[in-house]
């Protein structure tokens, strides 16, 4: 989905003419399984309930300070809201899509199971999902105090902690059709193996760079990914859609040959070579096009967070 796209989804469905409706459901996992249950509310509390997450959805979607980009840049490291496309291997919420068919309430015995609050806004046939994760402190069950609530006659009753259930002002993830927006990608990395999409992703860029039979000893690449931390994973995103892998191999490889600034790019029979973890990285820097020139300043500068600009 285009970044545009999905906020103007996001305004279409919270603010459209016709309204929306809110369906509120706790998603409990048990035996490592997400399921949804619903969460019953009356009326009043689910119009205070509607209009707390619209505004926080309004506040970390919608605000002109936004900025999106897409997964693939995610090496870059900006500032961002990253959209995700759903794939086959990586659906952390696909749970969600048994939202139809959810006959039973959440109740105290799931309490235990408690993940998150998931909030389905719909209008006719469009449809956001807005999910807010529940930590330990959220439901008070580690509080060691006591809990007190006014009732007549201005009596104060105990209340059971256990039964309390906090909803914040705030969404971790936001999802509409076929693509997730998390407000940090570190939350998906920490609570649903965003790991297993970072690593399937730079998988793919590996076999399409073999396709392109540019690089002899492609191999090398699959060790340099499969390292404990996702940095070098990440830097593959990058590269997938990369232009110059589309450029025929006798052409890029007589550029590289005619650029002093890639003469650290070893050429063996109209092929380059990969020995050391320091080749592949001068490699991404040239599939990524990092090395720019100034037409003002005539200056080559580094520049990994590049945007592609429209001809003028």
């Amino acid at each position: 989905m285009q970044t545009h796209d999905f906020q103007n989804k996001i305004q279409n469905i919270l603010y459209g003419e016709k309204g929306h409706g809110l369906s509120v459901f706790c998603c409990v996992k048990k035996g490592g399984i997400i399921s949804l249950k619903r969460f019953n509310v009356q009326d009043d509390f689910r119009g205070e309930i509607n209009d707390l997450i619209a505004n926080s959805i309004s506040m970390q979607f919608l605000n002109d300070d936004v900025a999106y980009d897409y997964v693939d840049n995610i090496s870059d490291n900006d500032n961002v809201l990253y959209l995700i496309e759903i794939t086959k291997q990586y659906n952390p919420f696909g749970f969600l899509t048994a939202n139809s068919t959810v006959n039973e309430d959440f109740t105290e015995n799931d309490r235990d199971g408690l993940l998150g609050f998931a909030f389905r806004f719909s209008i006719d046939s469009n449809i956001m999902w807005a999910y807010q994760h529940v930590y330990p402190v959220s439901v008070s069950k580690q509080s060691k105090g006591l809990y007190a609530v006014i009732g007549g006659k201005s009596i104060f009753n105990k209340i059971d902690s256990k039964k309390v259930f906090f909803i914040g002002n705030r969404i971790d993830v936001v999802i509409i059709e076929n693509t997730i927006c998390p407000i940090k990608i570190k939350f998906l990395e920490q609570n649903f193996h965003f790991e297993v999409f970072i690593r399937s992703e730079a998988q793919k860029t590996v076999e399409i760079i073999e396709a392109t039979k540019l690089i002899k000893n492609v191999d090398k690449f699959n060790a340099f990914m499969t390292k404990e931390k996702l940095t070098n994973a990440k830097k593959l995103l990058k590269i997938k859609k990369s232009p110059i892998l589309s450029i025929p191999i006798e052409i890029i490889t007589k550029r590289l040959s005619e650029i002093p600034r890639y003469s650290n790019i070893k050429i063996q029979d109209g092929q380059i070579v990969v020995k050391t973890e320091k080749d592949i990285v001068n490699i991404l820097k040239m599939l990524s096009d990092d090395f720019l020139r100034s037409e003002l300043s005539l200056k080559e500068y580094d520049s990994p967070s590049k945007k592609i600009l429209p001809d003028v």
